[in-house]
């Protein structure tokens, strides 16, 4: 349950850090530009360290599969009322998985709901949660 959301959150704080990364570069030429005419100076904190390509590879196939999970997870949540109305259980189990499997449902929804902005959410949907 938590190396999924954690997975997610990884991912988001990667994109962030990218982000981040971006605009101290940024403003550490704006700040070699401004101290060169005697302007404003600026200075940008970083709130994580840089990765590499190999981390963040990693990173990535980590979202990837909470992603394809929780599309898996998504039907299977569609489908429980209906099982239990009809009385009936489709899949057997060898062991109870629903109550992890509805926590894991709930809170990569509640990430995907509250950590990203609508242009994220729409990549993220259109590219892992959407059609085939």
């Amino acid at each position: 349950m938590t190396n999924s959301v954690v997975g997610l959150y990884c991912s988001h704080c990667s994109l962030i850090q990218q982000r981040d990364s971006k605009i101290s570069r940024t403003l550490r030429d704006v700040k070699k530009t401004n101290s060169e005419i005697g302007g404003l100076q600026m200075e940008q904190l970083a709130f994580f360290p840089e990765i590499d390509d190999k981390e963040y590879k990693l990173i990535q196939k980590a979202v990837v599969k909470v992603l394809r999970d929780y599309k898996t997870l998504a039907v299977c949540m569609e489908n429980q009322p209906e099982c239990e109305r009809e009385s009936i259980q489709l899949f057997p189990e060898l062991r109870d998985t629903r109550k992890l499997n509805d926590y894991k449902y709930l809170q990569i929804k509640r990430a995907l709901d509250h950590s990203l902005d609508l242009e994220q959410r729409e990549i993220i949907e259109r590219k892992y949660l959407k059609g085939g």
